[in-house]
């Protein structure tokens, strides 16, 4: 097979997680994905596949709450200016921390917890194909093969660090306290991510820690550039 000469990128997070993270039920140290491996549950199959695959499209109903739905219900103290600003902050913010994200792709390979399941921590298979992991488990619940179609279109199979996943949530929790409205939806749904994410085997600890490292400076500096433009502007 294909393999890479230098795979450090395989088995540092695998034991950066065991280090830290790790469990000890039997007497042998597994990793939390592996824990969870042999405790599922149909409910929690559903609620993580749903809500991992869906994040992308939950982000957009976000976005398009604060920057439509906010000034129509009347109930907003930020100016239809503020607004528009604020929107325009989070979505170039969300297209940064992809660009942010794929840069760490390409300058970091790593492979997910489900590469290490099926190939072992040698090296790397290049000819590696993607695999929805422990989100098949919802296709087998709902009777579709959404999941694997999904999941079989990903192009890069060494991409786990950053969680996206984990970024681009805790991003959305930045602006849902900027913009003063559903804070709580927007915390909770990212916790539901990010352990969706471990429970079905597609990120280590470590990748969720990186990816959310990622989302607050991203929707930070968005936040203050977009601030400066707008004040420059005015002065103009």
């Amino acid at each position: 097979p294909t393999t890479l000469e230098c795979y450090e990128d395989i088995p540092a997070p695998y034991l950066f997680d065991l280090m830290f993270f790790g469990l000890e039920p039997d007497g042998k140290f597994i990793l939390p994905t592996e824990w969870w491996q042999n405790h599922t549950y149909p409910v929690l199959d559903a609620v993580a596949g749903l809500g991992y695959l869906g994040y992308f499209p939950i982000f957009l109903m976000f976005a398009a709450h604060f920057r439509f739905g906010l000034a129509r219900s009347g109930r907003c103290i930020l100016s239809l200016a503020e607004i528009e600003r604020l929107s325009s902050a989070m979505m170039w913010g969300m297209f940064w921390l992809i660009l942010a994200s794929v840069a760490t792709y390409l300058l970091y390979p790593a492979a997910p917890p489900w590469y290490v399941s099926e190939y072992g921590l040698g090296p790397a298979r290049l000819e590696a194909a993607s695999s929805a992991a422990g989100a098949a488990r919802a296709d087998t619940l709902f009777g579709l093969g959404l999941f694997s179609a999904y999941w079989s279109r990903v192009p890069n199979v060494f991409g786990a660090v950053p969680s996206y996943h984990a970024a681009l949530t805790l991003f959305n929790v930045y602006f849902a306290f900027r913009f003063r409205s559903l804070r709580a939806p927007a915390l909770l749904f990212h916790l539901l991510t990010c352990f969706s994410a471990v429970y079905l085997n597609h990120h280590y600890i470590l990748d969720i820690i990186w990816g959310s490292a990622y989302g607050p400076p991203a929707a930070w500096l968005a936040d203050r550039f977009f601030t400066l433009y707008a004040r420059n502007k005015k002065a103009a």
